[in-house]
Parts: structure tokens; C-alpha cells; sequence
């Protein structure tokens, strides 16, 4: 008997469907006698990040959410976690934008990923390195691509020559700017609404140990690849969380870290395609200085 089929049998489930398979663990939807869902994910090699994620997950379900849903853990061993189903909507980088979102829709959204910033993850559980790459992580970010930008030309010199110099910009900012816990995966897989409107958020092998408190909207927003100027759901999302959030130079900062996002995704599409011009839209309008002040009044100007 495999190990996969001997831990269903331990816990007396009965596999539904699979919803991924990758070479390294299997994510499976089961079912036990009493016809309660499950979900189990099974490390098919060595997964250190398993028993993270577990312990992120006792961590935040003995906390108080109001905006926020995460699954019950049902069962762990090093190489599986078992953990209550969830329903929720099922969501892609195309349909999210041609979803009917509503003033509360965009309410949740935004109170329930700043919610999860708010929620306390203990520190014990992390690295040495872990906890550096928090706080340092979006100019990390924008530096490692820059070999991929070079080899591909996806910017011109003198615009990569910005994005650099706003990396070190960020850097300066960063003793300045409170830590808090960061998804840094925030996916349409990976959060999404549940029946009950409340927000659902997955896969919480968060990989390091907090960050800048608004990383995950941003990343969460550029998932659709849609130019900043033709943003819909996205204006009103990020006018809502900005109008509650107070902090150190959070306009430099959202350029900043909408500008790694924005690289990022353009280097995810093929040199040609649709997908990547309207990020390099994008990337033009946050790294003019003049377009981007006159797109952020009309973020700050937007009611939801």
C-alpha cells in the first residue's frame, strides 16, 4: 500500500477529485463516512514548509477573525496535512475582473487582507534567513529579476535604470515601515470568497516572517492583466484600503511594490503577447512620474 493511500485509510476518507498534483505533493479533495469534505496535501518528498504552514494555521484559527475564513486542521504528520474544506468561489486571473463585485465585496476584500496583516504568526517559527527577507523582500525581488529583464530587453535602459534606483528608494524607507504578516502568494487560488462573503485564504505557507503590510493587495490587484489606467474593481479596492491605512510614505511605496509586481508578471508572459503589453503599460505609468500623481489622485478621489 503507497503512503498516500495509507493515510486515507487512517483517517477513513475516500478521495473525490484531485486539485493538483506537482512533482513535489499532491492537493486531493476527500470525503469521509459522515460525507464531510476534506482536503489533504501530501508531500511526495522532503517539505519543511508543510510544518510551516501548519503552524500558521494554529496560529491564526485561535484568533479572532471577522472578515476571514481558514481551515480547521484535522490531522499532520511531516509528510501530510488534513484540513476541513472550505466552499468557496472559484476564480482565474480572466474572470475575476468580469466578476459582479460589490460595494461590500470590495469592503471585505480590503478589510479582510488587512485583517490578516493584523494577525499574529509567532516568530519562533522561522529562520534566521526567513525573518531577513521579510522586510527586505520587494527590493530582493526587483534586483533578481533585473538578469531576466537584461536578457530578454524587456525594459529600455533608462527606465531599468529607474526601477533600480527606486529599489534602493525602497530600501531607505524600509526601518521606517511596520512589519505584517504577508502572504506574498495572495492568488485567486489562494484567496477568494467564500458562501457566506467572508474571504478565504489558502495555502499559508507563508515563507517568511512578515513584511510590508501592503505587498498582498498589490500583488492581489495585478493578477488580472489589465492596464492600471483600465483598472475596475481594482480602483475601488485599493482607494478603500488605502483610506484606512496610515503609515510611512505608503504612495512611494505602493508604486514601488506595484512596479516588482508588474515586472514580474511581464516576464511571466511571452515577449508579444497581450498580456504582457498591458503590463508594460502599467510600468510606464508607475515610472512616469507626472501620469502616475495624476492615476493616484483618481485612487484617492474613488469611493467604493
Amino acid at each position: 500500500m503507497s503512503r498516500h493511500a495509507d493515510i486515507m485509510k487512517s483517517h477513513g476518507l475516500t478521495l473525490l477529485r484531485n486539485l493538483q498534483d506537482t512533482a513535489f505533493k499532491t492537493v486531493d479533495l476527500m470525503e469521509n463516512a459522515s460525507g464531510e469534505k476534506s482536503v489533504l496535501k501530501y508531500c511526495k518528498t522532503h517539505c519543511p514548509s508543510l510544518a510551516l504552514e501548519k503552524d500558521v494555521l494554529v496560529a491564526v484559527n485561535v484568533q479572532t477573525s471577522h472578515y476571514l475564513v481558514f481551515p480547521k486542521l484535522l490531522g499532520f504528520e511531516p509528510d501530510y496535512l488534513l484540513m476541513s474544506f472550505v466552499e468557496r468561489e472559484d476564480q482565474t486571473r480572466e474572470t475575476i475582473s468580469q466578476r459582479d463585485w460589490s460595494d461590500s465585496d470590495i469592503v471585505v476584500l480590503s478589510r479582510g487582507l488587512r485583517e490578516f496583516q493584523n494577525l499574529e504568526v509567532p516568530a519562533s517559527i522561522y529562520t534566521l534567513k526567513q525573518k531577513l527577507m521579510g522586510p527586505l523582500y520587494p527590493t530582493l525581488k526587483a534586483l533578481l529579476s533585473i538578469p531576466t529583464v537584461l536578457r530578454r530587453r524587456a525594459l529600455p535602459f533608462f527606465k531599468l535604470v529607474k526601477f533600480v534606483a527606486f529599489a534602493f528608494r525602497y530600501t531607505l524607507h524600509r526601518p521606517f515601515i511596520r512589519y505584517g504578516t504577508t502572504h506574498y502568494d495572495m492568488t485567486t487560488l489562494n484567496c477568494a470568497f467564500t458562501n457566506s462573503d467572508k474571504l478565504s485564504i489558502l495555502d499559508l505557507e507563508l515563507g517568511y516572517a512578515g513584511g510590508d503590510p501592503l505587498f498582498d493587495i498589490c500583488y492581489f490587484l495585478t493578477i488580472p492583466p489589465t492596464a492600471l489606467m483600465d483598472w475596475t474593481f481594482q480602483r475601488k479596492a485599493l482607494a478603500h484600503f488605502v483610506s484606512e491605512t496610515t503609515g510611512h510614505a505608503i504612495k512611494f511605496r505602493i508604486r514601488f511594490i506595484l512596479l516588482v509586481c508588474c515586472v514580474t508578471r511581464l516576464l511571466h508572459f511571452k515577449d508579444g503577447s497581450e498580456e504582457q503589453a498591458q503590463y508594460a503599460k502599467s510600468i510606464d505609468l508607475l515610472l512616469n512620474r507626472r501620469e502616475f500623481d495624476l492615476w493616484w489622485s483618481q485612487i484617492k478621489s474613488t469611493t467604493s
